[in-house]
Formats: structure tokens, sequence, C-alpha cells
């Protein structure tokens, strides 16, 4: 069986689209929990027309506390399933999406792993826009401690996966997906499917990556120069290490307490930003993660 945990928050008009694809996945034994983020629209009342007809759909609703944290509410909740699959309200699943994920996941219980996949970006109308980010280079703790390349709307978590993210869900995370693939790339294994599984809907609504997109990089650009280094990254890494960071591996604590502990002498910042063994996925993003590197800690 598998459990797809959905936050929804005013989505009422993508949303009959995302659960009938749903509910037409070809994989049997599902059971959907959806956690409501207190909309104001006319969710609440599609979600109880959906759970009227459909026994798999267990709806709750709450107060609105954002993404990060719904989606912990729902993590942690005791789960009715082996596996568990994130969802976002505004996209199209194809039928085959879970079936994949489980095929993936097949003889993986007994280490904590993450399935997640590509996806076809599209507009408000489903029309074809391009392909999601891609990994170019390797899945891991490296990778997690500076970015999250994955999409969590094609995350897919064994029982193990699940039973250690919801251990500790720090509001310092940078968002619910990157705290998942933080956690599993430390203790155990993450895969990574390039094929579309899904139309991931980009809209007006929305505030997510686009590929090639100039407001894009005009959005990073200005975070930059406004925010300085991504210090949340760090409140994020420190979270982590607080918790999980006596059971980590040797090599990952030694990488970690190099990350958080990356001050000292102009001289010594950058021998670190040069050598760090921390790296994002797109060249020019790991060039300006050097940069970050070396100005985190003034």
């Amino acid at each position: 069986m598998i459990e797809v945990l959905l936050s929804t928050h005013n989505g009422d008009a993508y949303l009959p689209a995302l659960l009938d694809s749903l509910l037409g996945q070809e994989y049997p034994d599902l059971h959907l929990v959806v956690r409501d983020d207190g909309s104001q629209d006319r969710t609440v009342k599609i979600l109880g027309q959906y759970a009227s007809r459909f026994a798999e759909l267990e709806v709750h609703q709450g107060h609105h506390i954002g993404a990060l944290g719904s989606f912990s509410v729902l993590l942690r909740s005791e789960p009715a399933a082996e596996l568990t699959a994130l969802c976002d309200q505004d996209d199209v699943w194809h039928p085959w999406k879970l079936a994949r994920a489980v095929a993936a996941l097949e003889g993986s219980a007994a280490v904590p792993t993450l399935y997640a996949s590509g996806l076809t970006v599209v507009d408000a109308a489903l029309r074809q826009r391009g392909a999601g980010r891609r990994p170019g280079r390797r899945l891991g703790f490296a990778n997690a401690l500076v970015e999250c390349p994955l999409h969590g709307c094609t995350m897919v978590l064994n029982g193990r996966a699940r039973s250690l993210v919801a251990e500790y869900i720090p509001e310092s995370a940078m968002s619910h997906d990157w705290w998942v693939y933080l956690v599993v790339a430390a203790f155990g294994r993450v895969i990574y499917d390039p094929t579309p599984t899904l139309l991931y809907r980009r809209h007006a609504g929305a505030v997510t990556w686009q590929a090639g997109s100039v407001a894009t990089w005009a959005m990073r650009c200005r975070r930059f120069l406004e925010l300085g280094p991504q210090r949340a990254v760090y409140r994020q890494a420190d979270a982590f290490g607080s918790v999980f960071g006596a059971r980590l591996a040797p090599e990952l604590r030694a990488i970690l307490d190099r990350f958080l502990g990356g001050s000292g002498s102009f001289a010594s910042r950058l021998s670190y930003a040069m050598r760090a063994e921390v790296y994002r996925q797109a060249p020019i993003d790991n060039l300006v993660l050097r940069v970050q590197l070396l100005t985190a800690h003034l």
C-alpha cells in the first residue's frame, strides 16, 4: 500500500484535475491523506465532494501554518502504508506514476530510501513549457547541504525514510522536500528516475523554479544582493547537526563540521571556498556557492 500526502491551500482552480489523476492511478492500493491549510476558497468543499465518493480519501482541516508546517504535520502522523508519496495541489500525475515508483523501491525496506523522478513543466492550461531540472551530478549529502535539486511532488519514501524524517522537522528547514532529501541522503539512499511522471503546472499563483527563465535568474541575483549569503541554509544545517550529527558516519560529520565552521580569516575562508566538498548541480550555481562560502560568515 502507498499513502499519498497532500497539503492544500486555496487551490480550488486546479485541485479537481489533480484529484482525478490521483484517484485514476493504475496502482490499486492507494490511500490519500489531505490536510487543508486554512483555505478560504472552495478547496474544502471540493475535497468534501471527492471524499463522499472515494473511501480512499481522508481529509483533515487545520489553520494556516504554511507548506512546511502543513507537510510536517502530515509526515509526523501515523503512517497507514509502507510507502509515502508527497503531492502538490496543482499538478497532474500520469496514471503510472505510483506504479513506477513502487517498482523502483522494491527490495529497499531495510535502508531509508527516497525515490524522485523527472517532470514536465506546463502552464496553467497544461501546455508543455519544457522539462524540469535534472541533476547533473551525484545526489548525496554534500549536495543536500546546499541545495535540493529534486521536486517534492515526485518524491516517494519507504517506511524507514519516513520514520527518520518524522523524528525532527525544524521550523528553520528551507522546505519540507529539501529536509527530506537532506535526511535521507545522510543515512540512506536516493534513487533518481529521469522519466517525467507528472505535469508540473506553473501559473501566476506559484512561486518556483522555471528552466531558463529570465525572471528566475533575476530573482536569484536579487536574493543574493539583498540577503547576502544564504544564511538560512546554515540554520538548516545547524538544526540537522543538533539532532542527527552524532549519528552521522565520520566522513559525513566532517563535511558538516567544515561547512558550519567555515569562519576565520579571509585566507582560511578562501581556502575553504575553493576546496569545500559541498556542491550544487549547475556549474553557475556552484560558482555562486563558492562566493557565498567565502562571505557567509562576514
